[in-house]
């Protein structure tokens, strides 16, 4: 009889050498250089108001960093160390270009009164040195096994935030990139499958967009500053540039798409921006939840704010922050989500709250309209031989539209003066395109 192989585990020295990692922090030794930089709203894409990407060109900011502040907005600095120290600063990462492996480990170390169903260490029985080094062995366990890549634990740098309510830690791989975000989620949820659902709650896995962001190293967050481990210090790595995502100049191995399908699906939510229709939706939401209120509409997203402390109607969570917002989708309903379930995912609950627009579908041109915008704006062919046709034998003639899936010879005509609808050329093919 066969035995069941189990899964090979780590090896007693491993775990070890991992957890070892993540005992003590530091902090680096850098001087802010608060100098004044001008600062926009909006990153890109705005009707209403200038935005940053609309100033500067690619060229312009390619060997520069784009960071965002809190209560400031976008700003383009030379170097980190500008607003090293700054709170809530955080490295804006174009997730269409090469980019560093990142996880970004969240976890509450108590059990929630308010909402007792939401994970935490304590609930699971899991500690911390036993979370982040399941998940760093599974990294580079994948690493190796997918991308024939050796990585020694230690090549990770490490960042954490933590305090004795939470558990918040960065995990970055310095020497090699991703092609690009969705390589990178594909890999990340690799890992959450194989360290299995009570570990893969605390990944963020909702993290990695098109454009995202991310803390920087030195800031603080509800005074909670982040730093990274001594260990790591001691191996060399203390600059800021070790744990960014996407530092400038980097000259690293670029990973093949191995986690992710070649074809770019289009993934991306678009959001319709019409304001008028919006707002008649978000009024569908609050006449149903008298305790919601219209927070902000920009972007083609209204973002709503609870008056009072009530349980979230997608997720049934009594949320701290407000989480809900809601948006059109491309037949015209008005949908309400809750920024707690990773949205755009299909498979998160929602709420619909039926049409508030009608949305016509781009109306098909008949081929008389094609023919007569061809006539009226000819295109040149380059290097094409002609027959010149004499007019006035082919006066009386039918109109001829060419079968072009036939195997016969057919006459198609190429070009008229504008408005003259008079034929001037014509050239014999055969289905093959060659001229006879």
């Amino acid at each position: 009889m066969l035995l069941a192989q189990k899964k090979p585990r780590p090896r007693p020295e491993v775990i070890k050498q991992a957890t070892r990692l993540f005992s003590g922090l530091a902090d680096l030794d850098f001087e802010s250089g608060y100098d004044d930089h001008m600062y926009f709203q909006y990153l890109s894409n705005n009707k209403n108001d200038i935005s940053l990407l609309g100033i500067y060109h690619p060229e312009e900011i390619y060997s520069k960093y784009i960071v965002q502040v809190a209560g400031k907005g976008f700003t383009v600095v030379n170097h980190p160390s500008e607003v090293y120290g700054l709170p809530d600063t955080h490295e804006c990462i174009d997730g269409n270009l090469p980019l560093r492996l990142v996880l970004d480990i969240d976890a509450r170390q108590k059990p929630d009164l308010m909402n007792p169903e939401l994970p935490s260490l304590d609930k699971y029985k899991i500690t911390r040195e036993d979370l982040l080094s399941k998940i760093l062995i599974a990294c580079a366990d994948i690493i190796y096994f997918g991308l024939k890549h050796f990585i020694n634990l230690n090549a990770f740098t490490l960042a954490s935030s933590s305090n004795t309510d939470k558990c918040s830690w960065h995990i970055v791989y310095p020497y090699a990139r991703f092609i690009d975000y969705r390589d990178l989620r594909g890999f990340v949820e690799k890992v959450a499958d194989r360290v299995g659902k009570l570990y893969s709650e605390f990944i963020d896995l909702g993290l990695y967009k098109s454009r995202f962001s991310l803390r920087l190293l030195g800031l603080a967050k509800e005074d909670r500053v982040k730093r990274p481990v001594i260990s790591l210090i001691k191996e060399g790595y203390c600059k800021l540039k070790d744990y960014l995502v996407q530092p400038k100049l980097d000259a690293s191995e670029i990973w093949p798409r191995t986690f992710s399908f070649e074809k770019l699906e289009k993934e991306e939510f678009q959001p319709i921006e019409d304001k008028t229709a919006l707002n008649t939706g978000a009024g569908l939401v609050t006449a149903k939840f008298g305790w919601l209120e219209i927070g902000s509409i920009k972007k083609g997203f209204v973002n709503f704010q609870a008056k009072s402390y009530k349980a979230c109607p997608i997720c049934e969570i009594k949320h701290e922050k407000d989480q809900i917002y809601g948006f059109l989708r491309s037949n015209g309903c008005f949908i309400l989500k809750c920024y707690w379930q990773k949205q755009y995912k299909p498979n998160h609950k929602e709420l619909i709250f039926g049409k508030v627009i009608e949305i016509s579908a781009k109306p098909k041109r008949g081929i008389v309209k094609r023919i007569g915008d061809a006539i009226s704006n000819p295109r040149p062919l380059v290097e094409l031989s002609e027959m010149i046709i004499n007019v006035e034998k082919l006066k009386d003639a039918p109109e001829v539209y060419p079968n072009f899936l036939s195997i016969e010879k057919t006459t198609t005509l190429i070009r008229s003066p504008p408005g003259t609808w008079k034929i001037n050329y014509c050239i014999k093919r055969d289905y093959y395109g060659i001229e006879r």
